[in-house]
């Protein structure tokens, strides 16, 4: 997506209120079950699909927090910021991504290791 404006809001993982009310008998456990991936925040655009592309601008964000993203039981894997790192262009990104004023409760803030992994 070119030119994607994220601002003045709240990105959320799970809550640990949102796991008790979505838990077993009446839901599937929360980022256990196969069709329940971990929360991923924004998953960020990083190959260009758009061949007209002037200035590679993928995401703006702007006054933006994210929030519920750390955790140590089965949603330890939910991520604020994630990529597709098999979408690259010579093993690199070709969207630029443009941060103000955004904050990360936590200690989680992007899965750049997983792009590490793939060479990117």
């Amino acid at each position: 997506t070119d030119y994607l404006k994220i601002q003045d809001t709240v990105i959320s993982g799970i809550a640990t209120e949102t796991k008790e009310l979505s838990k077993p008998p009446y839901f599937r456990k929360p980022c256990v079950d196969s069709d329940m991936i971990p929360p991923v925040g924004l998953q960020m655009p990083t190959g260009i699909q758009n061949w007209n592309a002037n200035d590679n601008i993928g995401s703006i964000l702007t006054n933006v927090t994210f929030n519920d993203f750390d955790h140590s039981d089965e949603c330890e894997a939910s991520i604020p910021v994630g990529f597709f790192p098999e979408d690259n262009n010579n093993n690199h990104f070709d969207y630029l991504t443009m941060f103000e004023s955004v904050t990360f409760n936590g200690y989680k803030i992007m899965d750049t290791l997983s792009s590490d992994a793939e060479g990117v």
